[in-house]
């Protein structure tokens, strides 16, 4: 935590450490994290799920992991649009 090249907020820390043991876990019990995100019934449940289980993830930052990862994500007028 000394070095100012690296997080060196506790709390993030940890919850890196806790996201990726969610992600082993959410491996483990789907066969695959991919499997596991494609659980879901559509996008929003997908967000709304990952945000629940990840700490520091909101919904901006878990609409990018999916679009990073090569999951469908809807076009952002579309998100909006369903928001409202």
């Amino acid at each position: 935590m000394r070095d100012a090249r690296m997080v060196r907020s506790r709390s993030k820390i940890e919850a890196t450490v806790n996201n990726a043991a969610e992600i082993v876990a959410l491996d483990r019990e789907h066969g695959g994290f991919r499997n596991y995100l494609r659980s879901h019934a559509d996008f929003h449940e997908t967000v709304s799920d990952l945000t629940s289980r990840f700490r520091f993830l909101g919904e901006a930052g878990a609409y990018f992991f999916l679009h990073v990862v090569g999951e469908q994500v809807p076009a952002h007028e579309e998100r909006v649009a369903a928001r409202h």
